[in-house]
């Protein structure tokens, strides 16, 4: 019985580890294509050199430290039970669905702070230009892709700007006031590049 139980986890840990992969390349492709952080499809370009990064590392990530570990966890599970790690063969194909969820959800994030942080800038982006819609001040305007700014970031950015700019300069910006002239829009244009660089958007 103990040979079986030791043949039936060696197969669960192989099934496990190239589920591991799998979930892992799945985040890879969940988080480059179809969320993107909240922007557009396919708009996320982190470059051949974090791409293969991800692919390499997260390859021993996923099937060594998260699929090793969850073995290990799922060993000590099984010895509690049984008093013994190939006691009880049938706990390790927890395996199954937590070490591809555990990858998935691991590549997701690795992506996404790859692309806030990007420390040698080399994510790019493609696609028109983030436009961003605060709703106090109740302004629109667009910055670049490479901004990286999520929803999070970019509702900060308006209650930034609320702070720094006044009453006056809000009135004009929200259309309040109706045809400024054309020396008090090169005021308020001055008023919000400064506002924007306050607020941590480089130009």
């Amino acid at each position: 019985m103990s040979s079986q139980n030791e043949a039936a986890i060696v197969m669960l840990n192989t099934l496990t580890s190239k589920l591991a992969i799998a979930g892992w390349f799945a985040g890879l492709i969940y988080a480059l294509w179809f969320s993107s952080n909240g922007l557009p499809p396919g708009v996320l370009k982190i470059g051949f050199v974090y791409g293969a990064l991800l692919v390499v590392v997260g390859m021993f990530v996923a099937s060594i430290v998260i699929g090793s570990g969850t073995a290990l966890a799922l060993g000590g599970v099984s010895k509690v039970l049984s008093g013994s790690i190939t006691g009880r063969p049938g706990v390790y194909m927890l395996g199954l669905i937590i070490v591809p969820v555990l990858c998935f959800m691991a590549a997701t994030g690795a992506v996404y702070k790859l692309a806030t942080w990007d420390p040698f800038g080399f994510v790019k982006y493609s696609g028109p230009p983030l436009e961003v819609q605060c709703a106090s001040p109740r302004i629109t305007f667009t910055l670049g892709f490479n901004d990286k700014l999520d929803a999070g970031q970019q509702q900060a950015l308006c209650s930034c700007l609320g702070t720094k700019l006044s009453a006056d300069d809000q009135a004009i910006l929200t259309g309040a006031v109706p045809e400024p002239s054309a020396k008090v829009m090169e005021q308020v244009s001055a008023s919000f590049g400064g506002a924007m660089r306050q607020c941590g958007v480089k130009f």
